[in-house]
């Protein structure tokens, strides 16, 4: 993988970027609140634009130019 951030995330990263539970990201998906592609042989595929449009981030900060840094951070940090 490249320098790049990643587009994508698994439900297991997208539940830690996040600060929720793998069972709560699965719930989204299959409730419809969040949308996702199926991961063969299991698991889902996130956009990360999709995560952060239905959950907030974990962050220690409330302005703006914070939350898009961990946001940033937190993707790549995974990778």
């Amino acid at each position: 993988m490249t320098d790049e951030t990643r587009t994508t995330v698994t439900a297991g990263e997208a539940a830690k970027l996040v600060g929720k539970s793998v069972p709560t990201i699965t719930r989204a998906i299959k409730s419809g609140k969040l949308s996702a592609k199926p991961r063969k042989p299991k698991g889902w595929i996130i956009e990360t634009s999709e995560l952060l449009r239905v959950f907030d981030p974990i962050t220690g900060e409330t302005n703006d130019h914070s939350t898009i840094l961990v946001r940033e951070t937190a993707i790549k940090d995974i990778a």
